[in-house]
């Protein structure tokens, strides 16, 4: 059956994205928001030529992402995103993804940068319901933007997701006759 539609985008999304005070806070946040866009999804981290997994969300049981080890140099798919490129394809095209993943879905793995530098990846997974590829990329960047003002940023939520103030034109009086 065809994927169902991605649900909209909204503000409040990226409020409660922008409402972490602590990277992990933030990051942890973007895994449930990006729960109507994707299936499994989790968070891995590049070191030394080694990629590691920090955290996920949506998986049958628990969280299995903190045990996930492997070599960059291994895994096709990662290392492409360690350059810089994202990349969509079946988990079984990648020996390391597919000992994590079950080898039939479609996984998108998307940088994730800080100061420049790529650091690991957003995985997000194709399940039975919606996949929104560019709403997962969309959120993931906006994720690193956030991560990167954090120490910067005073108010929540930022001045830009505040509702609008509704300001109507003065009554039109008509004149005394």
């Amino acid at each position: 059956p065809p994927a169902e539609a991605a649900p909209a985008l909204g503000l409040d999304a990226l409020r409660r994205l922008d409402s972490g005070r602590a990277q992990s806070a933030v990051l942890q946040e973007l895994l449930h928001q990006l729960e109507p866009f994707c299936a499994e999804r989790a968070i891995v981290v590049f070191r030394e030529g080694q990629v590691a997994g920090w955290a996920g969300a949506g998986f049958a049981v628990g969280d299995p992402v903190r045990g996930w080890r492997g070599s960059l140099d291994a895994s096709p798919m990662l290392s492409r995103v360690a350059s810089g490129t994202p990349v969509l394809a079946p988990a079984s095209v990648d020996p390391v993804v597919s000992s994590w993943l079950a080898a039939g879905p479609r996984a998108l793995a998307v940088p994730m940068s800080l100061r420049g530098k790529i650091v690991g990846a957003l995985i997000a997974v194709a399940g039975e319901g919606t996949f929104a590829p560019e709403t997962v990329q969309l959120l993931t960047y906006v994720t690193g933007l956030m991560l990167e003002t954090l120490q910067v940023r005073p108010t929540v939520p930022t001045a830009a997701l505040l509702d609008p103030e509704i300001i109507e034109p003065p009554p039109v009086v008509a004149p005394p006759e």
